[in-house]
């Protein structure tokens, strides 16, 4: 039961992401299953902490409004609440889509690029700087489908930022790039009468920025109610500390 609600969680996020925007800033263009940072002053690349600020001093990559994470991956079991450190290696890639094209969600259009590896359980996660195409309307571009494969083309599982397992009050942190400075705020109800509720208070800055979900259960008005907050502000977090979790291809 626990674990179902916890999927639930992230069939919300996916959800959120489908209303979420992305439009411009054209460099360099990622190539099909090649490294889209390859000789490419344009990428940014995390040596130390996976996800850190540039502004900690402990990574290169410049990550608007990020905290500091571990490069420590970790193995997601069904059955566990403690989870053991992954100790493998691998290649990270992430499915981009081509927003130039009017189908844009079909399989032709969709691109897998390398975004980074992992070396003995250790997150290398490089960035880049997406072409115009590769930008929603909004001029967005999240990294939401993070994958890991092995040596021979072969997925390992799916990587998920986020502070464990706790189905009623989880926190997800996820990349997105932005090609100007904007501001989101609302407050909606996705679902009426259902006791759903959105939450958004985002304040993107033009490159990459680091974008917090936190999924909760609580009593509003005497009633159950599921709410989901979007957020570039750190803070949300309350301290928790956030951990690259590996799951198995089967889960998600």
């Amino acid at each position: 039961m626990k674990f179902n609600k916890f999927l639930l969680a992230i069939a919300f996020v996916a959800i959120a992401f489908a209303f979420f925007a992305c439009s411009n800033d054209p460099l360099d263009e990622p190539s099909i299953n090649a490294s889209s940072s390859s000789g490419d002053n344009n990428a940014s690349s995390s040596s130390g902490n996976a996800g850190a600020s540039s502004s900690s001093g402990s990574s290169n990559l410049d990550v608007n409004g990020a905290v500091d994470v571990s490069p420590q991956l970790y193995i997601f079991e069904l059955s566990e609440e403690e989870f053991v450190p992954y100790t493998g290696s691998g290649v990270l890639k992430s499915i981009i889509r081509d927003y130039s094209e009017t189908e844009a969600d079909e399989d032709e259009y969709k691109m897998i690029v390398e975004v980074g590896t992992v070396t003995n359980g250790k997150v290398n996660l490089e960035l880049y700087t997406p072409k115009e195409e590769y930008l929603n309307e909004e001029g967005e571009h999240k990294l939401f489908e993070l994958m890991l494969y092995d040596n021979s083309d072969e997925a390992i599982g799916r990587l998920l930022l986020f502070n464990g397992y706790n189905p009623d009050d989880v926190f997800f942190a996820f990349y997105v790039y932005s090609s100007k400075d904007v501001v989101y705020r609302d407050t909606w109800d996705l679902f009426p009468n259902q006791n759903v509720v959105f939450v958004t208070d985002i304040e993107f800055k033009k490159g990459w920025n680091m974008l917090y979900e936190n999924d909760k259960y609580d009593y509003i008005n005497g009633e159950r109610t599921y709410t989901l907050t979007r957020t570039t502000d750190p803070s949300i977090l309350k301290g928790k500390e956030l951990r690259w979790y590996l799951f198995d291809p089967s889960i998600l």
